[in-house]
């Protein structure tokens, strides 16, 4: 069916309000202001329940699209609860579809890559039939579905997805693998087994980018699409990505050694390419070994820009709020809700590097990302960044380039060739800090010693000096934000650079103990004159920076009371 036009959206429907797509959904149509939506979770809606559901549908508000993210996928469970599975994947759709019919809606709805048989060695296409031939009852109920939404000829778009997963959410193979591979030292998996591992976030994302390009284009052709990662993996393979554990072993095993109620397809690879070519849309690189670390201290007002272009890309998110009591908390309820981002807040300040520590510990992935607040990084950065770190795994830090001009973070282009990928450095900003946590679990994180200031300065050296590498990487793109707080008041001035000339001497004393003599030579006359030229604020940050010189060298740190304590207040996710 296609129907011709200029068709504006303006309401859309979402059921399976607390699944994985549609969690994602629900985020990225909060953050535009195009369409207005309503979602509904399964207790609202029961699709096993059909004769509520027929009536509860005839009281829907007026839309344009209905987006259904409902489905029975306990796979083994449907073989023994055959009429409930039936119920919610395949006669609830048919309401559904015909429903959508009689009110001119168009409905989009994903399948499962389990409608195919398994037979063969390449990706199926949308119009492979022949394989057409779903080995469990999960999948014959999802291939009912499908058929039924053809039968009925409403105006539909079918998008067949292939083991989803969300980093942050419980109920996927990729948590599950985690989890297990936390109490045990070895795990047998499935090595002969092929799919296409799909992040939610891509899923959702892709989908709402169709809708916008469908409205522009004003014309709506119903069809089959694949929607997966363009990369197929064993279950084995998958798993090898998934645990960076130590001293860890992975078995490859065959599916006939691991027995399950239903039969899998051995191959279950979806072909991507037609999708590409209608919508050009491409899944690549979904599984991000990466978790992101903010530390804030007084920045809920920026927060929010440095989280824009990383939001629910793959990446588990971890804030931690230094004892700001700047209701970032408020910030994060308004602007992020079901962003599964993890809030540590803290009673009191204990420091960028201590705080960074904090999180660290609680990392599962292979590598850390440290981003600040105030900084905006390019959308594919990070996933440049990782490309990076495994191809050379003596790398311990990486940096991207820090540009003045935001503009130039949208000329970033992940798959334009530069002739030198990272460029060998020194010193790692900790603005935007990409770490190897392999390597660091071993050498050990941020001196505790440290409360602020030049805390780059000591990890970077660390990684040096145990032999490991930091580079900076040339395809990648950072922007610090204007959006800093007020000018300081002068006890403020002279306590924030008090700390950076005691952090500055605490790094650089065990072996460069001339550069500190080197530079109390010169703030001395630098204080004298400014002093009797009367510039306050010069003279305030020169006296500062001599005193926590002095004050390092003579053995007293610079920590308050309350800085020593590491309390934390609350932990909350935001699902």
């Amino acid at each position: 069916m296609v129907i011709q036009g200029n068709f504006k959206m303006k309401h859309i429907i979402i059921f399976g309000k607390n699944g994985q797509v549609a969690t994602e959904l629900r985020l990225i149509l909060e953050r535009q202001k195009k369409f207005s939506f309503n979602y509904y979770a399964s207790t609202e809606f029961n699709f096993a329940d059909l004769k509520s559901l027929k009536h509860k549908l005839k009281n829907l508000p007026k839309a344009d699209y209905i987006i259904n993210a409902t489905a029975y996928n306990e796979v083994d469970k449907a073989e023994e609860e055959r009429e409930k599975a039936n119920n919610i994947n395949h006669l609830a759709v048919k309401l559904l579809a015909e429903y959508c019919l009689e009110n001119k809606i168009r409905l989009i709805h994903y399948s499962t890559n389990y409608v195919f048989d398994g037979e063969g060695d390449k990706a199926y296409k949308e119009t492979n039939s022949k394989n057409l031939k779903p080995l469990s009852y999960y999948g014959q109920t999802k291939l009912l579905g499908e058929q039924a939404i053809e039968k009925t000829k409403c105006a539909y778009l079918i998008f067949r997805v292939a083991t989803v997963f969300n980093l942050n959410k419980e109920n996927n193979f990729v948590a599950k693998i985690r989890k297990l591979a936390e109490n045990n030292k070895e795990l047998k998996i499935v090595n002969d087994q092929i799919t296409n591992p799909t992040n939610s976030y891509d899923i959702a994302f892709n989908t709402f980018k169709i809708l916008e390009k469908l409205e522009e284009r004003g014309k709506f052709k119903s069809a089959i699409y694949h929607l997966a990662n363009k990369n197929s993996y064993s279950y084995y393979e998958l798993s090898k990505k998934i645990i960076s554990k130590d001293n860890f072993t992975l078995i490859p095993i065959a599916s006939v050694e691991f027995k399950t109620k239903a039969a899998r397809p051995l191959n279950g690879a979806l072909d991507s390419s037609k999708i590409k070519k209608d919508f050009a849309i491409e899944i690549d690189d979904n599984y991000k070994q990466v978790t992101i670390i903010i530390v804030t201290y007084k920045s809920s007002h920026i927060v929010i820009n440095a989280l824009q272009n990383i939001i629910k890309q793959g990446y588990r998110i971890i804030i931690v709020d230094n004892g700001s009591k700047d209701n970032i908390e408020d910030v994060l309820d308004a602007n992020f809700k079901s962003s599964n981002i993890e809030l540590i807040k803290l009673q009191y300040n204990i420091g960028f590097g201590r705080a960074n520590n904090l999180a660290l510990e609680r990392v599962k992935t292979k590598y850390a990302f440290l981003l600040n607040p105030d900084a905006i990084i390019m959308p594919h950065s990070i996933d440049l960044m990782l490309e990076i770190a495994e191809q050379n795994q003596n790398i311990a830090l990486l940096n991207p380039i820090f540009v003045k001009d935001i503009s130039l973070l949208h000329y970033g282009n992940k798959n334009k060739k530069i002739e030198k990928a990272y460029t060998k450095a020194e010193f790692i900003s900790g603005g935007a800090m990409f770490m190897n946590m392999n390597i660091f679990r071993d050498i050990g994180f941020f001196d505790m010693n440290i409360f602020l200031y030049h805390e780059d300065s000591q990890i970077s050296s660390l990684a040096l000096k145990n032999g490991f590498e930091n580079y900076i990487s040339n395809n990648s793109l950072c922007y610090h934000v204007e959006g800093k707080s007020s000018e300081p008041s002068i006890k403020v001035l002279f306590k924030r650079h008090y700390q950076r000339g005691w952090s500055y001497s605490y790094v650089e004393k065990s072996d460069k103990i001339f550069l500190i003599i080197l530079k109390l030579l010169y703030l001395i006359p630098s204080i004298m004159i400014h002093c009797i030229l009367l510039h306050k604020r010069i003279f305030i940050v020169k006296l500062s920076l001599f005193s926590g010189i002095i004050t390092n060298l003579l053995g007293i740190d610079c920590f308050s009371r309350e800085a020593k304590i590491t309390k934390i207040e609350k932990i909350r996710r935001f699902h």
